[in-house]
């Protein structure tokens, strides 16, 4: 996290430029999405100033502010009794891009990384005021995470440690989520036809985010599967700050324990893989490099994705596409992570993405896009239409002029 908030940080006390790394190494890090125009900013500033001089010099955190003021002297104003650090007023791209990565959709908002860099908590702000005491507010480690019972189809209660030697999905969904009461009905047949498939050699498990027990009773009745206890609710809250699950629906792979007696988590979320993929062969899901766009989930949003486009060709173009895809994924060595998919079927996440990066309609000729949502949505489109994993890896390596979504 340090090495992604640029090469110098200003400090408003003192009126210098810092080096990131020269303040923030070896501290817990509170980034503050915050503006001066925003009244629950300037009524939570305060909160978190209080907090911030009470921990004195001995403090393991430290706090850099990120402007979304719309100008130089609202910031200027804003930062000038602050006493943390904050990314210069001129870095507003750099600000753009963090808040796009880690999906920060209102402020005040308030991201809290660990000593390694690891994400502790997506939003920390409702934490700090009703909760200063539990700070950083870690997780539980998933093994403690994990529930006593899980609740069958009929109602009985059995203990988890029941299903150790198997894979469990944890589904978290609610009745009131429209995307959620699309998925679950397909999720319900999906898993009587992995039982017949596959045996009793794994369990999904509905986490309920519902707003009441008679809306749970209701949506589970619908399902197939099993569910956590609705009256466990600090085992669901766990759970979702343990997997770190920042909406719904999301379905997590777990392995089966290990020697240790841990699991571990196989795939964050599975959705796209039931919804677009071979979901019998491919159990049980581990992270592939490449993939269909339209089997992808977040994805899209938290990587550099390369896209090959060729809606218009034939079953041989497009095999031919798919191949070469995966052999430029398997071949690539670069710095940064990148996920590579293909875009065949001109529908759902694949239409979007065409939409959204200005290709028109599908032709004949396929096309290459390599597309970063967490930069400003920014992309570039390759001129070749000879797609072979060389020049995959060619336009990765030198991709052109950049553009961004509108």
């Amino acid at each position: 996290i340090i090495e992604q908030l640029g090469k110098t940080l200003w400090c408003p006390s003192s009126q210098q430029s810092v080096k990131p790394q020269d303040v923030l190494t070896d501290k817990l890090i509170l980034l503050l999405f915050s503006a001066s125009w925003c009244g629950p900013c300037r009524r939570f500033s305060p909160v978190l100033k209080e907090y911030y001089k009470n921990a004195g010099d001995s403090r393991d955190f430290e706090v850099v502010f990120l402007s979304m003021d719309k100008n130089e002297a609202q910031y200027i104003e804003y930062t000038s009794d602050m006493p943390w650090y904050a990314v210069p007023e001129s870095c507003k791209d750099l600000t753009k891009a963090l808040a796009a990565r880690y999906k920060v959709q209102g402020i005040p908002h308030l991201l809290v990384f660990d000593k390694d860099g690891s994400l502790l908590q997506q939003d920390a702000v409702s934490l700090l005021m009703d909760h200063p005491k539990e700070f950083p507010w870690r997780p539980k480690p998933l093994d403690e995470a994990l529930p006593k019972y899980v609740m069958e189809q009929d109602g009985d209660l059995v203990e988890f440690s029941s299903l150790k030697d198997k894979h469990v999905l944890l589904y978290f969904s609610a009745h009131w989520c429209p995307p959620c009461r699309q998925f679950t009905p397909q999720l319900s047949k999906a898993y009587t036809k992995l039982k017949e498939a596959r045996g009793d050699d794994f369990e999904i498990i509905f986490c309920s985010a519902d707003d009441s027990q008679e809306e749970f009773n209701e949506y589970f009745g619908e399902m197939t599967f099993c569910a956590l206890p609705y009256d466990d609710r600090q085992s669901k809250k766990d759970l979702s700050k343990s997997l770190n699950v920042r909406g719904i629906p999301t379905l997590v792979m777990l392995s089966p324990e290990g020697t240790d007696g841990k699991r571990t988590v196989i795939n964050p979320n599975c959705v796209g893989v039931f919804l677009n993929s071979d979901y019998i062969s491919d159990f049980p899901y581990y992270p592939k490099p490449y993939s269909d766009l339209n089997a992808t989930s977040d994805d899209i949003n938290d990587f550099k994705c390369l896209v090959v486009f060729h809606e218009g060709g034939d079953d041989e173009e497009q095999e031919e596409i798919v191949d070469a895809v995966k052999f430029a994924a398997e071949q690539y060595d670069g710095d940064e992570a990148v996920k590579f998919f293909w875009a065949l079927d001109d529908k759902g996440l694949v239409k979007n993405v065409r939409r959204a990066v200005d290709l028109g309609p599908p032709t004949e000729e396929p096309k290459m896009v390599l597309l970063t949502i967490a930069d400003h949505g920014s992309y570039y489109v390759s001129k070749e239409t000879n797609i072979t994993s060389d020049n995959i890896l060619k336009f990765i390596k030198d991709p052109g002029t950049k553009r961004e979504i509108k």
